[in-house]
């Protein structure tokens, strides 16, 4: 999964960058307002790992848990 597939991912479930982290398992900054993971990985900094990139796919079909 790119970088833009993943931001347009979110974008499709209207979810925040915090919020798409705690969807996937990720950590939030302790101010719940973003997660670095996120960022990295819409920004291309950081690949989208395979577990990533298949819950990214698995919510979009069948729905977050």
């Amino acid at each position: 999964m790119t970088a833009e597939e993943f931001a347009a991912w979110r974008q499709r479930l209207g979810l925040t960058q915090a919020a798409a982290a705690r969807v996937l398992g990720l950590s939030v900054r302790p101010d719940g307002t973003t997660s670095d993971a996120v960022r990295h990985y819409e920004r291309g900094t950081r690949a989208v790992p395979e577990p990533v990139a298949l819950l990214c796919r698995y919510f979009e079909r069948y729905g977050a848990l």
